[in-house]
């Protein structure tokens, strides 16, 4: 279960919050048939603090985690 970009497929793996601070770990999958680049930098907007992504250049196929820190609203 999760939902579709036009190149993902997007789970929530994990939500977390704590004083004033509130994590999120997405999984996505790579349903493309090329190679596709994820960065924390495209991660990096508005009350994000930290974004770390687990395989930047996801293969057809493949997976990788986000891990993105953010100010709790």
């Amino acid at each position: 279960k999760g939902s579709q970009t036009q190149n993902f497929l997007v789970r929530t793996e994990g939500y977390y919050k704590t004083d004033g601070l509130r994590g999120i770990v997405l999984y996505m999958v790579n349903r493309s048939t090329v190679p596709q680049q994820i960065t924390a930098e495209q991660i990096m907007v508005q009350h994000v603090i930290a974004a770390g992504v687990t395989n930047e250049l996801v293969q057809p196929g493949a997976a990788s985690r986000i891990y993105i820190v953010e100010e709790a609203q």
